[in-house]
């Protein structure tokens, strides 16, 4: 399952970027073909590094002996919020042959905002113009990536490791020059995945908020998100919206969220319909499911669907068929569940997935929070 989740973000994204292969031609990613793992051991020697002023940055590897460490003073690095290391943490240079060095380094980069591993791994790939090669998911959350990157007129190729550490994403890439692939891509292979970050960090990625309905029932939100200030509350309903935006300030998410109490005359169904006449009348029309989601929700909930849809810009005041070929610019996340007081439906209007990777995954993110921190009122 964990492959094909990949080979779809693959299959969504690289369409429209050139520099990334097709989810077709991505290959499983490479083990250790002709080295066995006594001889990877006998190889190398242990590091364990410790960090005494950022201690989630320690980490374990093995490296061959020959091979350098650069001093801090050749490393180029800042601190970040809780002085965390941003930028070079550590990098280890091999052996001098003709050509190019392979090297070892391990990352860090700033995360403000939530969002899933694997979309920042793809974006990150697109924006810099690498070739992948072969991507996956590990049991531990861990994204891996093989690509082929070019650099002052020469080719490498990289394997790295990457993963969430409260608000930072730490990588480790193994990089060698192309021509040396196939006498290092073993070692390349056994140091990844060897190489394991010592510490846990439990500060989260972005601080949550909680929103409660009287003291009937709350969720948490990002605190990136903006409440709005028309939000209409009574015992029988609850209405409000949200809104994400980037940091130049433009809006990349509409957020609405309905709780209605059951009572006589209440009918869900319409309730939906209303929605999406709403957002017909702004011009967004549903299209076809893209797919279901199944997030895990509090135990009082008797009845859950949760299903995302293409949306488009309708471009005409009549239904025609010109409007069925507009592109699917938005998405349209619904919600729909009900216990025995409450029906509750959350909406949402996120860019398409392939046109904005980054606030797409802060969108769905932040959609998947609120769904599965709905709670009683008075629970913590």
């Amino acid at each position: 399952m964990k492959h094909l989740l990949i080979h779809s973000l693959i299959i969504f994204f690289c369409f429209f970027t050139t520099g990334v292969v097709l989810a077709e031609d991505l290959i499983p990613m490479p083990v250790p073909q002709k080295m066995s793992e006594k001889e990877f051991l006998a190889k190398t020697e242990p590091v364990d590094r410790v960090i005494e002023d950022d201690k989630t940055a320690e980490f374990k590897m093995r490296i061959p002996p020959e091979w350098q460490e650069l001093t801090e003073n050749d490393l180029k690095n800042h601190r970040g919020q809780g002085n965390r290391l941003l930028g070079d943490i550590a990098y280890f240079r091999g052996p001098s042959e003709v050509g190019e060095r392979s090297y070892v380094s391990v990352e860090g980069f700033e995360l403000n905002h939530e969002l899933y591993l694997e979309h920042w791994v793809v974006q990150h790939i697109l924006q810099a113009s690498y070739t992948l090669r072969s991507m996956r998911k590990n049991d531990d959350g861990s994204i891996e990536t093989l690509y082929v990157l070019f650099k002052d007129n020469k080719t490498y190729v990289a394997r790295t490791k990457t993963v969430i550490k409260g608000p930072r994403i730490l990588q480790v890439s193994y990089v060698m020059p192309y021509d040396r692939y196939e006498k290092e891509r073993d070692m390349q292979a056994y140091i990844i995945n060897d190489f394991s970050f010592s510490r846990k960090d439990t500060t989260p990625t972005e601080k949550l908020k909680t929103y409660a309905y009287l003291d009937q029932r709350k969720f948490e939100y990002p605190e990136s998100l903006i409440i709005g200030g028309s939000d209409n509350v009574s015992e029988e309903e609850l209405k409000l919206d949200f809104t994400l935006k980037d940091m130049d300030g433009f809006r990349k998410g509409a957020y609405n969220v309905a709780i209605y109490a059951r009572e006589e005359g209440v009918d869900l169904k319409e309730k939906i319909q209303g929605l999406l006449d709403y957002y017909l009348e702004n011009r967004l029309e549903r299209r076809d499911r893209i797919e279901v989601k199944d997030y895990p929700v509090a135990d009082f909930i008797t009845f859950k669907s949760i299903e995302v849809y293409g949306m488009s810009i309708k471009t005409t005041d009549y239904e025609t068929a010109e409007d069925k070929k507009e592109p699917i610019t938005q998405e349209l996340w619904m919600g729909v569940l009900a216990d025995e007081k409450y029906y509750y439906i959350f909406s949402l209007v996120s860019p398409a997935r392939d046109l904005d990777i980054y606030n797409w995954s802060r969108n769905a993110r932040a959609f998947e929070l609120m769904l599965t921190t709905l709670r009683d009122g008075m629970a913590y």
